[in-house]
């Protein structure tokens, strides 16, 4: 079931390009540029509670193709996911929640090089018509999200750093992404940044009691396009 609803989400931006049909070369084209930001993860979770949010960078590469009230966005990206969690001292006592001490906190951290495939839909302008996504503008972005496990660490706290590697991550964390943008543009091309919230569709893990498990993030993110 959750595969069929990962693939009704996929379609969005199938059947979003079958609507529109194909474009004229004048009234399309490509933009290609860079993309960097931060992320801010952690496990959705209703068996374990206690996670905090793990801040790392993101970036890589951004392209876009225009339609004039349109485009579709593909990026290839590094990101890391996983999340803090607060552990037990030797008295039985428990940082989880507050997060009183640093040493008490366990990191998992799990990279990813992320490909989304998003649909980029220009709101309406203060003069009531609609941007092209590739000039000034608000707009929205959804569609699905692929993400490729590069691997997985597990920190202890401090007490004990020894690192180990998760090894039974699964390769690939399917995900769906939406957001908000927008785009300003210098001249040659554009600038702009977007709010961004992904949500992982199964587990990141393949043991089974980490079923009800969830990657989830939210990223700031700021990219340059070359027109």
């Amino acid at each position: 079931m959750r595969w069929v609803q990962a693939a009704l989400h996929g379609g969005i931006v199938v059947a979003g390009l079958a609507i529109l049909g194909p474009a004229p070369a004048h009234s399309a084209r490509w933009h290609g540029g860079i993309v960097a930001g931060v992320t801010a993860a952690s496990f959705r979770t209703p068996v374990t509670p206690g996670f905090g949010p793990l801040l790392a960078p993101t970036g890589g590469l951004r392209a876009e193709y225009d339609w004039p009230r349109v485009a579709l966005v593909l990026e290839v990206v590094y990101s890391e996911r996983g999340a803090r969690r607060g552990e037990s001292f030797a008295d039985g006592s428990t940082t989880a929640g507050d997060w009183p001490r640093d040493d008490a906190l366990s990191t998992y951290r799990l990279g990813y090089v992320d490909v989304p495939v998003l649909l980029k839909v220009a709101l309406p302008s203060g003069e009531g018509g609609p941007p092209s996504p590739g000039g000034a503008g608000a707009y929205v972005v959804f569609g699905p999200s692929f993400g490729f496990s590069t691997g997985g660490r597990y920190y202890p706290p401090h007490w004990s750093r020894d690192a180990r590697t998760i090894d039974d991550l699964r390769p690939i964390d399917l995900g769906i992404t939406g957001g908000l943008g927008a785009a300003f543009p210098p001249g040659n091309g554009a600038v702009g940044f977007e709010l961004r919230y992904t949500e992982g569709l199964k587990s990141p893990f393949i043991r089974e009691w980490d079923s009800d498990d969830r990657n989830r993030s939210f990223s700031l993110r700021l990219f340059f396009l070359r027109s």
